[in-house]
């Protein structure tokens, strides 16, 4: 087994215990339950990811094979920044904003247009060599509408980083940790 695949194995352990230990928790009372429920889909969602992850960095599988795997990671690594927007404290507090319905929106018709296969991969695989961990990856080729999906992906990514690390410096410190978890997905 290679690093990067030792790494994906110990995140999908982490997000499944997150998830498992926010479902135990979901037994307890209190005034945010539904962050609860948001916090299981980080986790689960996490882990989902980082599952799927582990296919680009083993040999041996099919390119329909990988090219599944990475629809299904992206649609994970959807959830799971949903996941993160629904946790967001202000969420529960108030009817949301248009732009955050318009991005939820956006990453649910992505993820569900995304679980059809062909639409945003193609099944062709390219191989990418990493010299310096002495790792090759294997990476299936977006379709024009898996790029146009991948830009506005990003946008809705950087634009909520953005407006936690905004707030951050606003004096909300609640959502520090927001920030620097969907910072690490860009």
């Amino acid at each position: 087994m290679n690093p990067a695949t030792i790494i994906a194995v110990c995140a999908a352990c982490t997000g499944f215990g997150t998830g498992v230990l926010a479902i135990n928790l979901m037994r307890f009372p209190s005034k945010r339950r539904y962050g609860r429920h948001a916090l299981a889909l980080i986790g689960f969602s996490a882990a989902g990811y980082a599952v799927f992850d582990c296919f680009g960095a083993l040999p041996g599988y099919s390119a329909e094979f990988r090219a599944r795997a990475a629809e299904f990671n992206l649609a994970f690594s959807s959830t799971y920044i949903m996941g993160w927007i629904l946790f967001d404290p202000s969420s529960s507090q108030q009817r949301a904003s248009t732009p955050t319905r318009i991005g939820m929106s956006l990453l649910v018709i992505g993820l569900i247009v995304g679980l059809i296969p062909g639409v945003l991969y193609t099944r062709t695989i390219i191989e990418r060599r990493v010299s310096w961990l002495d790792l090759l990856y294997y990476d299936a080729v977006p379709t024009t509408i898996g790029e146009i999906y991948f830009a506005t992906y990003a946008g809705i990514l950087a634009v909520w980083c953005i407006r936690f690390l905004v707030r951050r410096r606003a004096g909300d410190h609640r959502v520090g940790l927001f920030a620097i978890a969907l910072g690490v997905q860009v």
